[in-house]
């Protein structure tokens, strides 16, 4: 694939932060030897991931819960 140009797996996004937001993300970016771009798609990735870990986690006390009140009957 040719410099600049994006692969079909990806996408682009465009959105407004506050300056000083992305000054701080460039001052991160720089000590974690990063891109910005690469920082925020970690970022996301790792936001995305918990949100699932959470619903799966909430599902299994739901689940612990039920079996539970189950057995105590």
């Amino acid at each position: 694939m040719a410099k600049g140009q994006i692969s079909p797996e990806n996408t682009t996004m465009s959105f407004v932060i506050p300056k000083e937001l992305k000054k701080e993300l460039g001052i991160l970016a720089t000590k974690e030897n990063r891109s910005m771009g690469n920082l925020i798609c970690t970022l996301v990735d790792n936001y995305v991931q918990l949100n699932k870990r959470q619903e799966r986690l909430a599902a299994y006390y739901k689940l612990i819960s039920s079996l539970n009140n189950k057995s105590d009957t």
